[in-house]
């Protein structure tokens, strides 16, 4: 029975998190470790369940290097709600891989219209230790990199706890405007439910 009232009050999310090796991407999923009531993975497909003001919330991670995995890799999604590109700004390479015409085939590969965000991560910041290199990536690149893809948003992580949070917020917030916009009725029962689970 409460697998079956679980099913129909929560809400189903889909995140495709793309960057290098070397982007520290997996941040992201520390903080969600964080936040979950609980959490599993298997063959980097990540789960997490968790509440968002009250809102029951099944979130679903994919990661991968680059466009061409989600694009040539057969992957159990068929659709992408949010998409989360890292990048380590002490790597230019990172941020040159992302280019529009694998942003566009992924786009259209998932018909993605949903919340895009790019993330410039300095490692060396948090971690709390001083930078053996100069930054690579600069704010003003970043920018021109989220208006060359026309993504959403643009963020800058050098804090772990509250950038990351800040991200975050951000893609939860659209997505609970959204579904309190689509069918008021229905959000209401799940943030009815939502509480009973936060007690």
């Amino acid at each position: 029975m409460a697998s079956k009232v679980l099913k129909e009050f929560s809400y189903s999310i889909n995140l495709a998190l793309v960057g290098a090796e070397d982007s520290k991407k997996r941040i992201f999923l520390d903080y969600l470790k964080e936040i979950s009531l609980k959490f599993s993975s298997e063959d980097l497909i990540w789960k997490f369940f968790f509440l968002f003001e009250d809102i029951p919330i099944n979130l679903k991670v994919i990661l991968a290097d680059s466009f061409e995995d989600l694009i040539s890799k057969k992957i159990p999604f068929k659709r992408f709600d949010a998409i989360i590109i890292a990048a380590n700004i002490y790597n230019d390479k990172s941020i040159n891989i992302i280019n529009i015409e694998n942003y566009t085939t992924f786009s259209q590969r998932f018909m993605f219209d949903g919340i895009s965000v790019l993330a410039g991560i300095d490692p060396f910041l948090i971690l709390k230790n001083k930078p053996l290199i100069e930054r690579r990536i600069n704010e003003f690149s970043l920018i021109h990199k989220t208006r060359e893809l026309e993504l959403l948003y643009c963020f800058k992580i050098q804090n772990l706890q509250r950038d990351v949070k800040d991200v975050f917020d951000k893609i939860l917030n659209d997505i609970h405007f959204k579904l309190e916009f689509l069918n008021p009725e229905l959000f209401e029962r799940a943030k009815a439910y939502g509480r009973i689970l936060s007690k």
